[in-house]
């Protein structure tokens, strides 16, 4: 089938594309590069979707590279939010048999608790209001019949960008530590296995709702630090970064990497999706193992 793909030239979507073409579908890129696909205006994109069979949506600006104030935050919910309602409404249109949608597991709020799944209720922090709205922005593609998906997103594990290529440095010196108290949760998930289970929502004919895109076995940044160090070949010996160091460095955003979720992928399990990397430590030896340390 045809697939709509934003966020094609992000360090997930750029792979999305690549399993897609192996999986024998045709993917045209969302974008604002002339010439490298169908472009950000509706009646382009309106027409674009006409006989696709899917739309995947990975748009949103990175949620680290700035400190948050009131511009910044408005920046974040504008391209996610206003980018996935005008996506919704193009499927609505062109009656695209499904939409699949990013939303990221911040949607639970810092949490401490256990297993959450897919019914768990929502935080009340930034993140969590900014992805419940996201999900709410996709409501004009689901009122219209379009199969519609949310993808909760965990940490993504790919040397090329995201958490691991802003960890990697101090790491790959042995200055690698754990943030924070080191308790909280990560829920990551292996970039091959979310393109994998963006794929699976898509192709399906029965997935809907909200997905948790994790692995199975979330650690803790204690172990996340340690198994990161075992697969560069690095000790992992320092003190721990203490978290107001990170809050002057980072701002509020730096909140976000002191709490966590311990979020596990309930509905894709129960779905018959296969995980080939279910654990933290072959996920980390996979990535680094063909590129040395």
């Amino acid at each position: 089938m045809r697939v709509l793909l934003s966020g094609i030239r992000g360090f997930v979507g750029a792979r999305l594309a690549e399993r897609l073409r192996e999986r024998g579908h045709e993917v045209v890129g969302i974008t604002r590069e002339p010439g490298a696909g169908v472009g950000w205006d509706e009646r382009a994109l309106a027409a674009a979707a006409v006989g696709a069979g899917a739309v995947i949506n990975l748009a949103g600006e990175n949620l680290f590279d700035k400190r948050w104030n009131a511009r910044r935050k408005q920046e974040l919910r504008t391209s996610r939010v206003g980018t996935t309602a005008l996506l919704a409404r193009v499927c609505a249109q062109a009656r695209v048999p499904v939409f699949v949608s990013a939303s990221a597991v911040g949607y639970y709020g810092p949490s401490d608790a256990r297993g959450l799944v897919e019914h768990s209720p929502a935080g009340h922090d930034f993140l969590a209001g900014l992805c419940r709205d996201w999900e709410a922005a996709a409501e004009p593609a689901r009122a219209a019949g379009v199969r519609t998906c949310h993808a909760r997103i965990g940490v993504v594990l790919a040397p090329s960008g995201g958490a691991l290529k802003n960890m990697l440095p101090p790491f790959r010196l042995g200055l690698g530590a754990p943030l924070g108290s080191g308790r909280q949760w990560v829920s990551w998930i292996h970039r091959d296995d979310l393109c994998d289970a963006l794929a699976h929502l898509a192709e399906s004919g029965t997935a809907s709702g909200a997905y948790n895109a994790t692995a199975p076995e979330p650690v803790d940044m204690r172990a996340f630090a340690k198994g990161l160090g075992k697969a560069l070949g690095r000790p992992v010996f320092l003190p721990n970064v203490p978290g107001f160091a990170l809050k002057l460095m980072l701002g509020e955003v730096a909140e976000v990497l002191l709490t966590g979720q311990h979020v596990v992928p309930a509905r894709l399990t129960s779905d018959g999706f296969r995980f080939r990397y279910a654990a933290l430590e072959p996920a980390l030896a996979q990535l680094f193992a063909k590129r040395g340390a």
